[in-house]
């Protein structure tokens, strides 16, 4: 724990006498008490400094041994490793942890010294890793040579690639196979055989990094060495085509692999000749740079050694088809034979037949004709995607283009605008797509199309799909479901068209459901309006206890529709004006209304909503209400009239009889929907005629007292 600094405190002085005789005694008494006190706070600030860094001190430390901590848990890890990437990890995790503390400080003094420490420590753990990685190297010489092999791979094919030497990633690969051989991990039959096979991957490593590179150049590069970079004619024979040859052979003559031989010298080429179907066809004995022998190498002459190796020629041919050459006659064949065997090892220079290649040597018929077949394939596909001018910018300008309107229209595309589009040569020069005289390129367009046309089959394909699932989800339910629930079905789960099927399906399942069950549906209607109209009728007659609307909610659940709720709450809002209830009662006792009849009833009702809303439009209040009634009741009524005494006229007699007998029901004749006598008597007051109300005599109608 480090120690806190100490601090020299002030010597304080007591204050001198005050001696008021002194002049100016008690002032310097004060100066030095505030000098003394000023010195005091000194000392404060200056413990307070003091305890802070202290404080600093302590966290650093803290934070270090946390630190050292990590460092001893990362190296008893990495002494475990048998991997770099292992180490890597390892390391990493030290320093995300090592982070972790730092952040955690909250004096910005603090994390900078342990920022500094961490790294500190950070740089010993990679030295350690990396002393760590070159043992476990050390100790496993294999995968060392494949580490470092690989990277003098990569050098081989950057020099060779950029047409340089490669001679100094050979030799690097050579002196890192000797040094194996040398702490015997490895004889040198195997180092060789290591080598060659090392020396063919980079080389095909670097054929395939020329083939796939975007320069037109480097890739025609590489195709001339497969191919061979004379004229086709001279690929596959020695100068001029021979005399009696009737057929090319199919093997490059200056690409031939050559065999050793027990003399000292080398044979490229060493062929025998045998007839079918006419012709003299010219085969090799020399395969991959062996002989056609069990050993590989060359027989004696006139052996029959030799006799089965021309065999094994034939039947090599049989199963490959490789051959040097077919003619009409074996002489020819034999003269060929011989020139090949004799052609040397110098080659003619490129411009003449194709001379031999570095990357191509050592490659066998089968792996050229595949190699070139990829490189042939692969250099097609990047010329068409670079052909007049860019077509990748071309596309991007396209798909840019058609995210905007008309070519998107709610979220969703219009392939046929589009098709137009690509065909349009205005829309061709905005997006890029223009020959070098600046005119639309229409072999672009052409490719255009054909992309909006596969996007277009396959967002059909994508649309049918989601249709068809959720045609697969809904339509087992569309007799339980409503148009307006079709129609809520996410646009992300169903397409227009599989919508369109839904609906016509559920019109057709409507339909069918409708003949079926109309006259039920009728007959059950015509049941619940009798039924609401009933409980309006009860409601109406004293809809008093009604405080709020909410009140009909029970008989709205027994029965009561919804338009009669309203007639009832309509009615409510008038039913304590008592010119309101005389209007009701005039309206009940009219005999405009059949009310032993559903349609009386239901007139009844609707015209009464249908006064109190001209009540309330006109605020009317008191014998206003009563005269308006009358207004339109009079008429109505006049011409109801008018019909009763034609039908007592009609039957005058049995009418008279009553009337004589005192028969007449009501006491009188029914006239203006008021029940009076002929005499100056009151008739019977009606139903819901306020107790209040008299008869006026003259007017011959109930009215209140004033």
């Amino acid at each position: 724990m480090p120690q806190i600094p100490t601090v020299a405190s002030p010597e304080l002085s007591a204050p001198p006498d005050m001696n008021p005789k002194i002049a100016g005694g008690p002032g310097r008494a004060m100066a030095d008490s505030a000098e003394q006190m000023g010195s005091v706070a000194d000392y404060g600030a200056q413990v307070a400094q003091k305890l802070e860094e202290a404080q600093e001190t302590v966290d650093v430390k803290m934070g270090e041994v946390g630190i050292d901590k990590l460092e001893a848990d990362a190296h008893a890890a990495i002494g475990k490793a048998t991997t770099p990437e292992q180490m890597q990890d390892i390391k990493r995790d030290f320093e995300e942890q090592s982070q972790e503390t730092i952040n955690s400080q909250k004096n910005p003094k603090v994390s900078r010294a342990l920022q500094f420490y961490g790294a500190h420590k950070s740089i010993g753990i990679q030295d350690l890793a990396t002393v760590r990685q070159a043992k476990v190297i050390t100790e496993n010489d294999l995968a060392a040579n494949d580490m470092l092999g690989t990277k003098y791979s990569g050098d081989y094919v950057l020099a060779a690639a950029s047409g340089g030497d490669t001679t100094m990633a050979e030799n690097d690969e050579r002196i890192l196979l000797a040094s194996s051989v040398k702490h015997g991990t490895m004889t040198q039959e195997q180092a060789d055989d290591h080598f060659d096979k090392w020396l063919k991957a980079s080389k095909m490593d670097t054929i395939g990094a020329l083939a796939n590179s975007p320069k037109p150049a480097d890739r025609q590069r590489v195709i001339k060495m497969l191919r061979g970079s004379g004229d086709a004619s001279t690929n596959f024979t020695i100068g001029a085509k021979p005399k009696g040859m009737v057929e090319e052979g199919n093997l490059p003559i200056w690409n031939r692999p050559t065999v050793q031989n027990e003399d000292g010298t080398h044979s490229s080429e060493y062929s025998t000749s045998f007839e079918q179907d006419g012709k003299e066809v010219l085969v090799p004995t020399v395969v991959d740079g062996k002989f056609l022998t069990p050993d590989g190498k060359k027989p004696a002459e006139g052996s029959a050694e030799e006799k089965a190796m021309f065999e094994a020629a034939r039947q090599h041919y049989l199963s490959t088809g490789e051959n040097l050459g077919k003619f009409d006659n074996p002489d020819d064949a034999d003269a060929y034979a011989n020139n090949l065997h004799n052609r040397g090892e110098s080659r003619p220079s490129v411009s003449g037949t194709p001379s031999d290649h570095p990357l191509v040597d050592g490659m066998n018929l089968a792996e050229r004709n595949t190699t070139l077949t990829a490189a042939e394939q692969k250099d097609r596909e990047l010329n068409n995607l670079a052909e007049s001018q860019n077509l990748n910018s071309v596309l991007n300008n396209m798909h840019d283009a058609f995210e905007k309107f008309p070519y998107t229209n709610n979220g969703k595309g219009d392939y046929e605008a589009r098709e137009n589009a690509v065909d349009n040569g205005d829309f061709l020069k905005s997006i890029g797509a223009v020959t070098p005289d600046g005119k639309p390129d229409r072999v672009m367009g052409e490719k255009l199309q054909q992309e909006v046309t596969r996007q277009r089959a396959e967002w059909e394909k994508e649309a049918a799909d989601k249709d068809l699932k959720a045609i697969d989800k809904y339509e087992p339910n569309i007799a339980k479901m409503t148009r307006p629930q079709i129609f809520q079905i996410p646009d992300s789960e169903i397409d227009a068209h599989g919508r369109s099927y839904l609906l016509s399906k559920w019109d057709e399942n409507y339909r069918m459901n409708r003949t079926e069950n109309l006259q039920e549906r009728v007959e059950m209607r015509q049941e619940r309006m009798d039924k609401s109209a009933d409980i309006a009728r009860d409601l109406l007659s004293d809809p008093s206890y009604l405080v709020q609307q909410s009140d009909l909610t029970p008989y709205i659940l027994k029965g009561l529709s919804k338009g009669d709720a309203a007639t009832v709450w309509e009615h409510k809002a008038l039913i304590k004006d008592p010119s309101w209830q005389m209007a009701v009662g005039m309206l009940n006792n009219s005999p405009l209304y059949d009310k032993t009849t559903d349609e009386g009833r239901a007139k009844l009702a609707k015209d009464t909503v249908q006064f109190a809303r001209t009540v309330q439009n006109k605020k009317l209040t008191g014998s206003q209400i009563t005269d308006e009634l009358q207004k339109e009741l009079h008429p109505q009524e006049e011409v109801q009239h008018k019909e009763v005494v034609k039908g007592l006229l009609d039957n005058i007699w049995p009418i008279a009889r009553s009337v004589l007998t005192g028969n007449f029901p009501g006491g009188g004749i029914p006239l203006y929907g008021l029940n009076y006598s002929s005499s100056d008597q009151a008739p019977q007051r009606p139903k819901g005629v306020p107790a209040n109300a008299v008869w006026n005599r003259e007017a011959k109608q109930w009215q209140l007292q004033q």
